[in-house]
């Protein structure tokens, strides 16, 4: 059993370790005492119930209180309401007709301290078992008042039926009031549980969809952005481009006599060349909002918006000397060794252009820059 009693099974242990099996076995022996002592001493089964009554009633009451304020249990308790507000008045009110009526009259009408039970109920509902405990503490005590002032709240019957009516009324309180403290608490726990789970669920989900879309826009052999991006990114830039009439640039590089390379190399070599051209790429071409991608094949492509292109060639120009310089021996080449050729355009867009314009005037600069021996960057301006 949890000290905290944050479960239904708990409260049920304690009721029967405490009031039902520990109070009875202790009355069953002060009784025997009592009677061994004193043979003048009243019916031994009447010892019997008096005592076990009394003793499990104060276990009942007394001991959920300590347990709640020793270990106390975190509980997601809702502010005041006007609902509070109206059930207090109500409850008020019947404890008010309680100590008014005599005999449990008041004005012909029948007033039991069961037409609190509703109330217990909901203030067992509203908090938690400490509460709830205190609650339940203070009625019961109220009920013992109002039997000692000679109130009888359960009618005019006898002093031992009215004790024995308030034994029953105070168990049945606690029983059902506690029970539905630790429960309501169980429900709360099991709905905060489950709202965590589903939070840590729907984390899970959100990165694992960004891993997907990352997955989904990234080249799987270079490592850098596929075609896929370079559309979705060109699109966007154009649009915004066009919004602040910034200059945008792109640049289509193109590993020369690659198809030669690869057939005297191999394709791994293929592979390993792409990589490391792409890593060149993307070492020189790191500004915010720019983009290197894989277009296809052994072409990449290189965005830069609001770039002039003066700039711009300073960059295409690094990346071609450092690809040189990488000195990948190519046997089927010119120069020796693997270079690439470049064309690059830059336009400052228009409402009646669209983005595929920057495609074909970057393509045919790099047509130009083939047929001039390549191994070098061709700048054409778009005919509007």
């Amino acid at each position: 059993m949890s000290p905290a009693l944050h479960k239904l099974e708990d409260i049920i242990k304690l009721i029967l370790a405490g009031p039902f099996i520990s109070s009875l076995f202790g009355a069953l022996i002060g009784a025997a005492v009592l009677q061994f002592i004193d043979k003048d001493t009243a019916v031994y089964l009447s010892v019997v119930q008096a005592w076990w009554f009394g003793d499990a009633l104060g276990l009942i009451i007394g001991t959920p209180i300590i347990l709640a304020l020793l270990y106390r249990v975190k509980q997601d308790i809702k502010p005041f309401n006007h609902v509070d507000l109206i059930v207090a008045c109500l409850s008020f009110s019947v404890f008010l007709m309680l100590f008014v009526a005599k005999n449990g009259l008041f004005f012909g009408v029948l007033i039991t301290p069961t037409l609190l039970i509703p109330s217990m109920l909901y203030l067992a509902a509203r908090t938690d078992l400490r509460y709830t405990a205190i609650a339940v503490a203070i009625f019961s005590f109220a009920v013992a008042m109002l039997i000692s002032a000679g109130k009888n709240p359960f009618g005019d019957i006898p002093a031992n039926l009215t004790i024995l009516h308030a034994q029953e009324f105070i168990a049945t309180l606690s029983f059902a009031c506690l029970g539905f403290a630790v429960l309501i608490a169980r429900i709360r726990d099991n709905k905060r549980e489950l709202e965590e789970r589903v939070a840590i669920r729907t984390s899970e989900l959100q990165l694992l969809n960004q891993k997907l879309e990352q997955l989904s826009t990234t080249d799987g052999l270079t490592g850098i952005a596929n075609r896929r991006r370079f559309d979705e990114v060109l699109e966007l830039e154009w649009a915004l481009a066009n919004r602040t009439q910034q200059p945008i640039t792109l640049a289509i590089l193109d590993i020369d006599w690659f198809k030669l390379y690869n057939d005297h190399y191999g394709h791994q070599a293929g592979d390993e060349c792409l990589r490391r051209v792409s890593a060149v790429m993307a070492d020189n071409v790191c500004r915010t909002g720019d983009l290197v991608a894989r277009y296809g094949g052994e072409e990449f492509v290189f965005i830069t918006p609001g770039m002039d292109s003066q700039h711009a060639l300073k960059v295409l120009e690094r990346i071609c000397k450092e690809v040189q310089a990488l000195a990948i021996p190519h046997e089927e080449s010119t120069f020796g060794c693997v270079t690439v050729s470049i064309g690059v355009t830059s336009m400052t867009p228009q409402s009646v252009q669209n983005a595929n314009m920057l495609i074909k005037v970057a393509d045919e600069a790099l047509y130009e820059a083939k047929n001039q021996g390549r191994n070098k960057i061709v700048f054409k301006y778009p005919i509007n």
